[in-house]
This record gives C-alpha cells, structure tokens and sequence, in this order.
C-alpha cells in the first residue's frame, strides 16, 4: 500500500528511491500544470523536472503544514512563472500551432452518448474557451488553471502562490470576470 508520509520521510532522509516513488505519483500533474501555463512541450518538461529538483533540494523544509502536492506545486508554480519572465525577455513566443489545453480526448471522458451536434458544439466550447484563456495576464491565466483545471481550494492556492487569501480570492475575480469579457462574443456557444 502506498503511504505518501512514509515516503516522504524516508526521502528526507535522503531514500533517493522514495523521492522517485513520490515523482511518478505526481509527474503527469506537475506536466500538464506546466503545460498548460508554457503552451510549449518542451518547456514543460524542463519545468517538470526543474519542479522536482527544486522539490529535492528542499525536500527538508517541508513541514507537512500543507498538503504535498500543494507544496509541490508552489514550487512549479514559481518555475513556471520564472520560466514565463525569462521567455518574455528572450521574445515573443507564438502558440499559434499549439496544441490547446484541454483538448478532444479531454471533452469526449466527459461526453459518452453525445450527438454529433454535441459532440461538435463541445469541441467549439473547447476551442473558443481555450484561446480565451490563452488572451489573460499570465497570473491570471495561473489563477484560472489552479482553481478551475486543477481543483484547488482557494486556501491551497494561497499556499501554492505564497498570497494572501484576498488576494486569491480578487485576482480569481477579475480573471473570472475578464475570461466573461473575451467570451462575450461566443457567449451562444455556452447558453
């Protein structure tokens, strides 16, 4: 049976084989967090393993206050935002050819006798609220894919972002209120 505190114990005191039990279990998440901030795969994959480096190194600071999947993804959450500064030093990247985020696989787990107008209005849904997300700040795209993509409370996303609780709760308002605005257009797609 798999006993997360016990891995996480064994790892602190240097178990190298109990830190890699803990990367498998959470390698995919930290992956797809990652991507569907950096929209490019190979950045994703270097934040994921930065992500668990990092986790690693700091392995003894972690006190078990937090969940730890929380910890480790306001260690990802940091990279990525690292990550994203750093791009837009270098230069302007173009998503145009990237894939989306949530994409046909993701919709038809949820869909499984769909018409195929349902089908096909789904996959627009998908599509239209995809690049709405995309045109937001990146802390408040970060906001929307930790509350609304990866389910975390608002208390969790405090912890994950190292903000105060109100300031969650605001930043997760106005991205909400600002995904609204870019979707108002295609707002008959979602009726």
């Amino acid at each position: 049976m798999y006993d997360e505190t016990k891995l996480i114990n064994s790892a602190k005191q240097g178990d190298r084989g109990a830190f890699d039990q803990l990367v498998l279990k959470y390698s995919n998440d930290i992956f797809r967090y990652a991507y569907r901030i950096l929209r490019h795969e190979q950045d994703a994959q270097n934040a994921s393993q930065d992500t668990f480096l990092k986790a690693w190194q700091g392995l003894k600071s972690f006190k078990g206050i937090s969940k730890f999947s929380t910890w480790l993804y306001s260690i990802s959450y940091n990279v990525c935002m690292n990550y994203l500064k750093k791009r837009k030093k270098e230069a302007s990247v173009s998503t145009e050819d990237v894939p989306l985020p949530f994409d046909e696989t993701t919709a038809s787990k949820n869909s499984h006798n769909t018409t195929p107008e349902e089908s096909y209005l789904q996959k627009e849904r998908l599509k239209v609220l995809n690049e709405a997300i995309d045109k937001l700040p990146p802390h408040h795209k970060q906001m929307m894919i930790l509350r609304f993509i990866e389910g975390f409370s608002y208390e969790e996303i405090a912890k994950i972002t190292a903000l105060p609780l109100g300031t969650v709760k605001s930043k997760i308002s106005r991205a909400r209120d600002k995904l609204i605005e870019l979707l108002k257009k295609n707002m008959e797609l979602f009726n």
